[in-house]
Order: structure tokens, then C-alpha cells, then sequence
């Protein structure tokens, strides 16, 4: 290739002009999903259906051909059958089209016949420069640039997290569950089959994406290990890097070769290599929002020294545990700490680490216990737990969400809750999250994630 991947990313990503090589007008099928997808997320750019039949699909003139085309192409998809997608891309060399995406199956996730078809399809791409995300692939989204060319449903939100997943469908469950849990993306890639970009190439790229804080991954297997390492060693250390690998077990593994065509190898091997790189693997859908989450809303953590704030002794208690199980450490609090706590809480109150407001605490009494706690120098990050209060305090999850929201610029420090309830705390939580304060339902899960925050700065030493 002549061009420079990051460029030609760079013009998929932010096309000023889109073909969609198998439009259509009848709902159901993909050509239309990909089209009203683009217009209904409000592309700003031009868009071009192309197909054989049609003069006209959803307002929108129609042609016959990409060529036809009055000016030039930087983004193609390409939803037509397999066989199809041969001649399509000579229409693309011919068009000198950027970068296309192949959404159609069929091709080395079948077999040797579909290989060899991938290979015919890659050689004629690399002779017109065009770069190719695929095949076997669902789409792209930029939400900086208003751009949804997918062909299912969910809509991402904008955020700071981009994620890219070798799995389509893994990656249409991912996109539904953050809308369910209000956690926004920056770029979405689904990956497919990689015959030409892979993930290295998109690290790359997603390294100086201003828009992204956080990059999260679903790997089943690599095309090229060794650079991936190369690209992630410098990457990360700048940018989390968080993955699913999935095919930890043999079956997995298995599983993985009849779906991708790739070998998923020794998980041993992965393991030892994402460590090396200072990637975070995670092992769940759940642990990988969580971890993603908790860095690009509050960064990382400069140690482990955890300070815990709550209204209830018990889930204090199953903090300080999970810190324990987490290799965080619940420090002793300094004497000008202690002494400004006593002086201001009630007696009733416990003023050691974790520091219990008890049940009654309302959203002053929190505001002061963090701001305190949060500027001991033995402290490097405050977790903040809430049992409802609502029967005591009325609608005392949502202010006290509401004093704890400036208090990471105040004590120069992250802040991470842990909201236990159900519909009376939800108004709180959506405070926090919208103001990129990450919380979680249990005090386990909020260490966890605060656990690879510590992790992520000592790491770039």
C-alpha cells in the first residue's frame, strides 16, 4: 500500500463522501440497514447508493456503478453476495476509492474456497490503494463524526472508549449493553476477518485519536503477534489497552478455528505477551466495561493506597477485603486527617479507614468526609460507598451524587462509588456517570476496577 494507514483510517473514519455498494430500498435487508443507519445518525457528508436496479433509494439518487459517481469516493461498503464482491472492488481500484468496508461473509471463515477468493479480492485492493476493513464484518462508528455505517440496531452513545472486536455479534451485544449501562464510545470497529487491517494497525491509529482515552479489544486470534506486541509496548504507555481473549479453553480455542479460520494459540503464550505489553486482559464482558470505564472517566491510580467512605459498616468491611484480595492496601489515615474528622463528624461516626458517616449522613457530611480523606497524602484514591438513604435523607442519593461530582478536581484525586440499590439510587447514578464519576453496583467490582487504575500508571514506569 502507498498510503499511510493512518490517513487512510483517518478517511474512513471521517469520509466526506460514502458509496454504499449494495443499497437498498426494502427493509430487512442489509443494504437498507447500512443506508438508513448513515442518514438517520446524521452523516454530514455526501452518500451515494449504488445499484444495478434502482434510480432512487430513501430520497437519495442512485448508480449504477461506483464510477458513476460524480466525485471521488473516500469510503465504500460493500454489502453485495460473495462472488459479487470481486468485480465491485476492480470498480474501486478503478475509482481510487480510500477505504472500503466488506460487510459480506463468505469468504476464509468458510474455507479454502472463500480464501482464496479473500486473497483475489486483497490483491486487487492493494493494486488501487484501496485499504479494506474485513470481510466477514459488520460496520464501522465514529460518533465525533457522525457516523453509524452498521447494519443492526443499537446506537452507540459518545464517549472515550474505542472498541474493536473480531466477533460482530460480540460486538452488537457490546454496543446494546453500553447504551443499557450509559457508557459511551468514541470509535466502534468490527474487524472481521482482517485481510488487510488488523488490530495493529488500528492501535496505531486509535494512539493519537484525540477523542479516545480508552482502547478495548474482543480478540479471538492475531494475524501478526509480534508486531501487535510492538505496537501495543509503545501504545499502552500513553493508552490503556483492555481485552477480551476469548479461547481460553481447548474447546474455545476450537471454536475459534471453525469461526475466524484463525488459530487462537497457546493462552499461556497470550497471557505472557499481554503482560509483557501492558495490556489488561479481562475475562468478561461485565470485568471489560468495568476496567474501560473506570480509566477513561477517572484515569489511573499514582498508588494503592485506598481511602473508603460509607454510610454502612458492613459493606465497608467487604471493601476493605476485596482491597486486600486485589493487592490495594486501606491505610492508616494521617493524624491531621483523623484529628479534622473527629472534630467535624459525630461521634457516632467511625473515623478510621474506611471511615463510617453511618446511616443517617447527609450530603454535607459526605462532601466533607471525602474532601478530608482525599487530601491525606497516604492516600492515593477514594472509594465512596451508598446504601439508599432516601427513607432518612429525601432524595439523598441524588445530592449527595451532586457534592461528590466536583471532588476529583478539589482533591486532585479519582473518586469511584459503589451505589447499592435499586430504582432509589438510580437518579444518583446517572449523576455520577454523566459527570465521569464510573460507579458499580458492589463494592467488589468498584476494587476490582480501581485495582487495574493502580495498575495502569505503575505499569509506564
Amino acid at each position: 500500500m502507498n498510503f499511510p494507514i493512518i490517513d487512510s483510517l483517518h478517511s474512513m473514519f471521517y469520509p466526506r463522501t460514502i458509496a454504499i455498494i449494495g443499497a437498498s430500498s426494502k427493509p430487512g435487508k442489509i443494504g437498507y440497514a447500512l443506508l438508513k443507519n448513515v442518514i438517520d445518525y446524521g452523516y454530514e457528508g455526501k452518500i451515494y447508493p449504488i445499484n444495478h436496479e434502482s434510480d432512487e433509494i430513501l430520497g437519495l439518487k442512485a448508480y449504477r456503478r461506483v464510477q458513476d459517481v460524480p466525485e471521488k469516493v473516500d469510503l465504500a461498503i460493500i454489502s453485495v453476495p460473495a462472488q459479487g464482491v470481486r468485480g465491485v472492488m476492480e470498480d474501486c481500484a478503478d475509482k481510487r476509492v480510500s477505504g472500503a468496508l466488506i460487510i459480506t461473509s463468505g469468504f476464509s471463515e468458510v474455507g479454502e474456497e472463500g480464501r482464496e477468493l479473500e486473497d483475489q479480492v486483497l490483491e486487487i485492493a492493494r493494486k488501487g490503494n484501496v485499504r479494506v476493513i474485513g470481510p466477514n464484518m459488520m460496520g464501522i462508528v465514529n460518533t465525533a463524526g457522525k457516523l453509524n455505517a452498521l447494519f443492526v440496531l443499537p446506537k452507540a452513545i459518545p464517549g472515550e472508549i474505542a472498541f474493536v472486536s473480531q466477533s460482530g455479534a460480540m460486538g452488537n451485544a457490546i454496543l446494546s449493553l453500553g447504551s443499557k449501562l450509559r457508557i459511551g464510545f468514541s470509535k466502534f470497529v468490527s474487524i472481521g476477518n482482517m485481510a488487510d487491517i488488523d488490530f495493529s494497525d488500528l492501535l496505531e491509529y486509535l494512539e493519537n485519536d484525540d477523542a479516545t482515552k480508552v482502547i478495548a479489544l474482543y480478540v479471538e486470534g492475531l494475524r501478526n503477534a509480534r508486531r501487535f506486541l510492538r505496537v501495543a509496548e509503545r501504545v499502552t504507555r500513553t493508552k490503556p489497552v483492555v481485552v477480551i481473549k476469548a479461547g481460553r479453553s481447548k474447546a474455545g480455542a476450537k471454536a475459534i478455528t471453525s469461526h475466524t479460520g484463525y488459530l487462537a494459540g497457546s493462552d499461556r503464550i497470550y497471557d505472557a505477551a499481554f503482560r509483557q505489553a501492558r495490556i489488561f486482559r479481562t475475562n468478561s464482558i461485565e470485568e471489560l466495561f468495568d476496567v474501560a470505564k473506570a480509566l477513561a472517566y477517572q484515569g489511573g491510580l499514582a498508588g494503592p493506597r485506598i481511602a473508603i467512605v460509607t454510610n454502612s459498616g458492613g459493606p465497608g468491611i467487604m471493601a476493605s477485603d476485596a482491597c486486600e484480595d486485589q493487592g490495594l492496601t486501606v491505610p492508616e489515615l494521617d493524624q491531621v486527617t483523623l484529628n479534622r474528622l473527629m472534630e467535624r463528624l459525630p461521634p457516632i461516626c467511625s473515623t478510621k479507614n474506611p471511615v463510617d458517616l453511618v446511616a443517617n449522613a447527609d450530603p454535607e457530611r459526605y462532601r466533607f468526609a471525602i474532601e478530608t480523606v482525599g487530601r491525606d497524602p497516604q492516600i492515593d484514591g477514594v472509594l465512596v460507598i451508598l446504601t439508599p438513604p432516601d427513607a432518612i435523607i429525601p432524595r439523598g442519593s441524588t445530592t449527595i451524587a451532586h457534592e461528590i461530582v466536583p471532588l476529583p478536581r478539589v482533591i486532585g484525586k479519582p473518586i469511584v462509588t459503589a451505589w447499592m440499590g435499586g430504582v432509589e439510587v438510580e437518579e444518583g447514578i446517572r449523576v455520577l456517570e454523566e459527570n465521569r464519576i464510573p460507579n458499580f453496583p458492589t463494592p467488589e467490582r468498584a476494587v476490582k476496577a480501581m485495582a487495574f487504575m493502580s495498575q495502569f500508571l505503575s505499569r509506564r514506569k
